[in-house]
Order: C-alpha cells, then structure tokens, then sequence
C-alpha cells in the first residue's frame, strides 16, 4: 500500500507538502519483504531506479531532503534491523540494461546479475572477457 509521506514546511502556519521520490518508490516498507532472511523493519522509502539517469535523480533527492541513504542489491546476506529506517533504501533491482559498446567494451548496470555477464561474454564467444568483468577502474569481480 503507497501512503504519501509529508514535511512540515512552516509551523507558523502549519504547511505540509508531500514529500515526492523521482523514480517508483514505496513508502513505509516492510524490507523483510526483501532481504535474504525475510526480517527486518519498515524503510521510508524504498525506490527501484530504473536507469542511470533515474538513479543520479534520486541520490540528489536524498541529499536535498538530507535523509540517510543504503544500497540494496538483490538482498542475499543482507541482515537488516526490527527497528525502522527512517531514510532511504536504493535497490538496483530494476537496473538491468546492458550492451556492447564495442568489441571488447560492455556496459551492465548494477542490477545486472554476475550470470548474466559471464552467460554473455560465454555466448559471445569471449573468453579472455569470461573470467574478469572490470567496471571502469571502479571495481573488478572474478568469477568462474
């Protein structure tokens, strides 16, 4: 159930305005409903970017609305809190583009799983690409 959730704008007049995500969030969420061993609290708000662009918009929401923000994968060994989050939990759930750039040059987006990488670079024919995804010289993953 999507409840709007507001902030008290002037208390001198007592001014509410909603409080409005840029990508598909829900409000007051039961994160146990996500994580790996089904426990946990209720966030915030819990947004799915769907894109790049979507997930840069919602990081600056964040920061403007000065909540605190955590990252949330696909929730396996995740361990989350009974006691409720007062912020935002960004999950990449819905981040699943990718695409050749070039030859040898890929992009996946963070909610692309690591089988799907090494069954594309497999299906491709690209072995030398099969063993070491690197990401921009953010960070490298090897996997069998």
């Amino acid at each position: 159930m999507f409840r709007l959730s507001f902030r008290v704008v002037s208390f001198a007049k007592m001014v509410m305005v909603p409080i409005t995500p840029p990508c598909h969030c829900f409000c007051d969420f039961p994160i146990s409903e996500k994580a790996y061993y089904g426990i946990g609290g209720e966030v915030r708000f819990f947004c799915t970017p769907s894109s790049v662009a979507e997930l840069g918009k919602l990081v600056s929401w964040v920061r403007s609305e000065g909540m605190p923000l955590a990252m949330l994968g696909l929730g396996s060994n995740m361990l989350f809190s009974d006691i409720n989050f007062p912020g935002v939990i960004l999950s990449t759930e819905r981040m699943l583009q990718f695409r050749q750039v070039s030859e040898l040059e890929f992009f996946f987006e963070a909610g692309v799983e690591n089988t799907v990488v090494a069954e594309t670079m497999q299906h491709l024919a690209l072995p030398e690409l099969h063993g070491c995804i690197v990401c921009r010289g953010e960070s490298a993953e090897r996997f069998g």
